[in-house]
C-alpha cells in the first residue's frame, strides 16, 4: 500500500511486501509529528471501490503486511500512474476521537502532482473504513475502502 520513492514504480507495492519492506524509504516521506490512525501491526484484508470519474467503480480485495509501521497502510498512491524518483509526502490529523484526516502530494510522471485528501474511521485497532479523493491531471479518483485485520505477523 506504500509508494516507493524509486523511478518508474507503479501505484503500491506487492500485496505480499512488508511494512518493514518499504519503511526504509517511506518513513522519511511522512510528515513528523503527524497523528496517525492507530491500528495494529499484522495482515490486513483491504476491500477497495475505485471509480475514475464516471466510469463504473472496480471493487477489488487484497492482502498487506503491516508488521513494523501499520500506519503506511494509509501513505499510498492510489492511481493510475507511475510515481517520479521523488516520490510523495503523507501526513494525517485527528479530526475526533476515531475520525482522522489524510492527506498526500505525490510527483507522477507526465501529470505533475497528484493530492489525495481523505477521511479515515477507526472503528477499532483492528477495523476501519477510508473514503477518499484523488485528483491527478484531469482525472478525478474516488476511493472507499474497508480493512480488517486477520491476523497477526508471523515472526
Amino acid at each position: 500500500m506504500v509508494v516507493k520513492s524509486e523511478a518508474a514504480t507503479s501505484k503500491r507495492p506487492p500485496a505480499d511486501a512488508s511494512a518493514s519492506d518499504t519503511a526504509s524509504v517511506d518513513a522519511a516521506s511522512k510528515v513528523e509529528g503527524q497523528e496517525w490512525p492507530p491500528i495494529a501491526k499484522g495482515v490486513w484484508q483491504m476491500t477497495s471501490l475505485v471509480s475514475i470519474g464516471a466510469r463504473k467503480p472496480k471493487k477489488s480485495t487484497e492482502k498487506a503486511h503491516a508488521c513494523t509501521d501499520p500506519s503506511l497502510l494509509f501513505a499510498g498512491y492510489w492511481g493510475p500512474g507511475i510515481v517520479e524518483r521523488v516520490g510523495c509526502q503523507f501526513s494525517s490529523w485527528r479530526t475526533s476521537a476515531n475520525h482522522y484526516r489524510i492527506a498526500s502530494a505525490c510527483r507522477v510522471r507526465n501529470v505533475g502532482v497528484a493530492r489525495l485528501t481523505g477521511t479515515v474511521v477507526v472503528d477499532s485497532p483492528d477495523s476501519f473504513q477510508m473514503e477518499a479523493e484523488l485528483v491527478e491531471g484531469t482525472k478525478h479518483i474516488r476511493i472507499v475502502q474497508t480493512g480488517r485485520r486477520i491476523s497477526d505477523c508471523s515472526e
